[in-house]
């Protein structure tokens, strides 16, 4: 019997996805735009503090979401006149989110740490970002997916210039964060006005519509704060341990490991719906596109090794050279998050059971571990190879998890095909 490499469910990839796709694509462009800007006009020092402050506005809006996100789609895609109570619900929660984080970090952090004024402008970013966020993810589940790509493209685009404004005005991270706060307040509005427009809106939160999505949000939210601590807590550890250069060469490592990922999660995205609606052989299906995912990966992850050097001195400068280090040591954790991501998938189209967070449990304990060791004596560079051996036992365990639920599913199979008598039809 051939082997076949490439997957049976790339034959149903539609115009929508190869949209998202290119959304994608066009957010890591943005992404890498911004990241050259504010590194050419910061330095080492002031990037690590903008990266820093990023990576806290970031961990506002994943964990501000408290898995809303995953359930505007599932219950608008179920009943559409939900829109509405949602969105006034996420309109709500994205302040109720801005208030608390905000007496959070004023009360967490200080000068001795980072100035206060910086961490508020992070919080209202986080906030910002949590709205647009929500918003969007309603237009997913409206199957709006045009409205939604071209939404993504706008946001992320209009950051280059809100920033290369706010260096001209005064080139402090806080001004560049302030720009960024700025488009990305202009794009909430106009989300809204997208998803709303000439549809009834009542701004009153509606209860019954948040206890309806409680339940469905908490598992979504549970796996986001645990991938969110992997793959971002060595970011706190390295700057209580090393300051904020090393940060700045980190950032350049993880902007390359995005860059990367970048293929395996659009592919992820694309042959979901395919793993919910295959019934038989998705087990299969999803080993043969994690092999393509996988060899694809390699191949780009040896790209990247060799054209590393030359890409960061030439669109960083010669200060962000040691950086460079760092990048190798997070190649291999690039090729293993990729594969673990179809394996994922897979799980959550069995219907996420709990046996999906072990792995995550088993990569945060390897983080742990890994970044209190190695960080302190390998700074940077050490904060990437706890990175990459975390996602390594993360794919080691998602594949022995999918392995499980397979079996699960084959033996249900089995004892319901004998339950049958002869004369019933199953």
């Amino acid at each position: 019997m051939r082997l076949s490499l490439w997957p049976k469910s790339f034959s149903a990839i539609g115009s929508e996805a190869v949209l998202t796709i290119f959304t994608r694509l066009v957010i890591l462009v943005a992404g890498l735009a911004t990241s050259i800007i504010t590194a050419r006009i910061l330095g080492p020092e002031g990037r690590g503090v903008y990266f820093y402050a990023l990576t806290v506005a970031t961990l506002v809006t994943q964990f501000g979401s408290l898995g809303f996100a995953s359930s505007n789609t599932y219950f608008v895609a179920r009943e559409p006149s939900n829109v509405g109570p949602l969105a006034a619900n996420s309109a709500w929660l994205s302040l109720l989110v801005f208030i608390v984080a905000g007496l959070v970090v004023s009360i967490v952090t200080g000068p001795e740490r980072a100035p206060n004024l910086l961490m508020l402008l992070a919080v209202l970013l986080g906030t910002s970002s949590l709205f647009f966020m929500l918003f969007s993810n309603l237009l997913v589940g409206m199957q709006r997916l045009v409205a939604f790509n071209l939404l993504q493209i706008g946001s992320n685009l209009s950051v280059v210039p809100a920033i290369l404004i706010a260096a001209w005005l005064n080139g402090a991270p806080e001004t560049l964060l302030a720009g960024s706060i700025l488009a990305s307040l202009l794009f909430c509005l106009i989300a809204g006005i997208v998803l709303l427009r000439r549809r009834a809106f009542s701004p009153r939160p509606r209860l019954d519509v948040f206890r309806m999505s409680l339940n469905y949000s908490f598992r979504a939210f549970l796996i986001t704060l645990i991938g969110y601590g992997v793959a971002r807590a060595n970011v706190f550890i390295l700057q209580a341990a090393s300051g904020n250069a090393e940060i700045g060469y980190y950032s350049i490592a993880v902007q390359i490991g995005d860059a990367l990922a970048i293929l395996p999660t659009s592919i992820s995205l694309v042959v979901f719906p395919h793993f919910i609606r295959q019934q038989s052989g998705r087990y299969g299906e999803m080993l043969r596109i994690t092999r393509l995912v996988t060899v694809l990966g390699l191949l780009s992850c040896i790209v990247a090794a060799l054209l590393a050097g030359p890409f960061v001195r030439l669109a960083f400068g010669q200060d962000f050279a040691p950086s460079l280090p760092v990048v190798y040591a997070m190649l291999p954790g690039s090729l293993f998050l990729g594969a673990a991501s179809v394996v994922s998938q897979y799980m959550a189209a069995c219907g996420m059971p709990w046996r999906t967070f072990l792995p995550w449990f088993g990569a945060s304990a390897t983080m742990a571990g890994a970044a209190w060791y190695l960080i302190p004596i390998h700074q940077a560079v050490g904060a990437a190879g706890a990175l990459s051996m975390s996602y390594g036992v993360l794919l080691v365990l998602m594949v022995l998890v999918a392995m499980s639920q397979d079996r699960n599913d084959r033996s249900s199979g089995m004892v319901a095909r004998k339950s049958v008598q002869p004369g019933e039809t199953s």
